[in-house]
């Protein structure tokens, strides 16, 4: 086993095993980003018996196991899901569950824990959604942790997006399956033609029409699969496509303003702003891999 050294503490309330934050505080650069990766966990074995109890973790977790078999329940959902290698776990924040190894079995997995407001973002986006999901064999977290180990600004950010990128496939991976059962339509055809056409002025009526719904129905829909409504989704996903162009582009704030919907640069830039704390070009300073 390989793991960390910035353990998180352990304590007992009400019965409940609580997995604390650690007491140290949150890096400058992690602070800046939204989001701190303080804990991982190589090969971790859990012997765990489903007969110890729940417990809850006050962070984010993502349990990838890679050998043995085991099992997942939550207080809200107590009928256990059968876990098998390759599947992951998402828990989220004061979340009531367990999950381990079967009775008399082995529990081997690789494990990342991270916190702040950029998780509770993709909390509320629908990105990150407690259960569990398939994530292949390959022991991808193993990149976030190498990473997550060099205290370095460009390790540290990059270890960022490794980290969104494994869940954005997990969330790309649902709503596949969703399409593939039917639901929610052209929706989440709708969401490829907006990641390739981000510029069009898409507006809910003009998103209803594209997956022939009625805008009512198009918007409980849009807001079932994915969590939010249609003009907070687009606002989030350009936001986000600016952030990225700003970083790895040698693009004006002006173009990438143009090539992610904001026809007014003036609007793009306050709205970034908003979003980031950080107008364009201050972020492109901070963050930028040249730097």
């Amino acid at each position: 086993m390989d793991k960390n050294t910035n353990l998180n503490a352990i304590i007992f309330r009400n019965d409940i095993c609580v997995h604390r934050l650690p007491s140290r505080q949150m890096p400058q650069v992690n602070r800046n980003a939204g989001l701190w990766i303080f804990n991982w966990a190589r090969d971790f074995t859990s012997p765990r018996n489903s007969d110890e109890g729940m417990r809850y973790f006050e962070f984010y977790c993502m349990a990838h196991l890679l050998r043995g078999r085991g099992v997942y329940w939550t207080d809200k959902n107590p009928e256990p899901i059968e876990i098998e290698p390759g599947m992951c776990i998402l828990t989220s924040p004061g979340v009531r569950h367990y999950y381990g190894a079967i009775p008399g079995g082995v529990f081997v997995e690789d494990t990342v824990n991270f916190w702040g407001p950029a998780a509770d973002l993709l909390l509320r986006s629908g990105v990150f959604r407690d259960g569990v999901y398939r994530l292949g064999t390959a022991p991808v977290l193993r990149q976030v942790m190498e990473l997550a180990s060099d205290p370095s600004e460009h390790a540290q950010l990059n270890a960022e997006f490794v980290l969104r990128e494994i869940l954005q496939g997990i969330y790309n991976e649902k709503f596949s399956r969703a399409e593939s059962r039917g639901a929610g339509g052209g929706i989440v055809s709708l969401l490829e033609a907006v990641k390739k056409h981000p510029e069009k002025p898409w507006s809910v009526s003009g998103m209803a029409e594209f997956c022939g719904m009625s805008v009512n129905g198009f918007r409980e829909s849009f807001k079932r699969l994915t969590g939010v409504l249609p003009k907070i989704y687009l606002d989030r996903y350009r936001i986000s496509l600016a952030s990225s162009l700003l970083i790895g582009s040698g693009l004006s704030a002006k173009e990438i303003a143009a090539r992610c919907g904001y026809p007014d640069p003036f609007h793009f830039s306050r709205r970034f702003k908003n979003v980031t704390g950080l107008a364009p070009e201050n972020y492109r300073r901070r963050f930028s891999k040249n730097n």
